[in-house]
């Protein structure tokens, strides 16, 4: 009989995985139903690189908003009037996403 994951990585994981809301989680946040409502839920490398891109994007996303309050990029289609600040930001390499 083949196992997968291997015993001992069950048994590393195993008092985290087993906690009460654990398995909970990880449905709620990583799984959804493809159109045939088959239950897809990521892989474990596929969860470690999502939570590692979104981490990446929420500090530069929440950078911004601390500094301005809100996305100036955003300004044009609400509607608003830019800043001389955000103005100044939005003309610089990168700022956008």
């Amino acid at each position: 009989m083949i196992c997968w994951p291997p015993l001992r990585v069950v048994q590393k994981a195993k008092p985290t995985f087993f906690q009460k809301d654990t398995l909970l989680k990880v449905l709620l946040r990583y799984s959804v139903f493809d159109t045939s409502n088959t239950l897809l839920v990521m892989r474990p490398y596929q969860i470690a690189a999502t939570e590692r891109i979104l981490w990446k994007i929420g500090g530069s996303h929440q950078a911004i908003i601390e500094r301005f309050g809100r996305y100036p990029h955003r300004n044009a289609i609400l509607g608003r009037p830019s800043t001389p600040e955000e103005l100044v930001f939005l003309s610089e390499p990168g700022s956008g996403f």
